[in-house]
């Protein structure tokens, strides 16, 4: 699995097992959750394990607080998360 950093997948939710580690792109990708562009060059998250199945919005969203926020790397992450709990939350026009 690649992530974007936007992900909290990595940071929220049970799992029976879990490995991450942080890599450099090469070549393009897209992330397996938010399905944002991974270019070369950027820094991404591959991460294994087994989950309850999932996706982010279902167990992150209703939950989120500001912490979760603080747990991302980049200012560009937080904000695209905010944008996406804004989606969800259908405050957006």
């Amino acid at each position: 699995m690649s992530a974007c950093g936007v992900c909290l997948s990595h940071v929220v939710g049970h799992s029976e097992f879990y490995n991450s580690e942080t890599r450099r792109a090469r070549k393009q990708h897209k992330c397996c959750e938010c399905r944002r562009s991974i270019a070369p060059g950027d820094e991404y998250t591959v991460s294994s394990g087994k989950y309850e199945g999932e996706d982010m919005e279902a167990y992150v969203f209703p939950e989120m607080t500001t912490g979760c926020l603080e747990k991302l790397a980049t200012a560009s992450a937080k904000r695209y998360l905010m944008e996406r709990w804004r989606e969800w939350k259908g405050l957006t026009q």
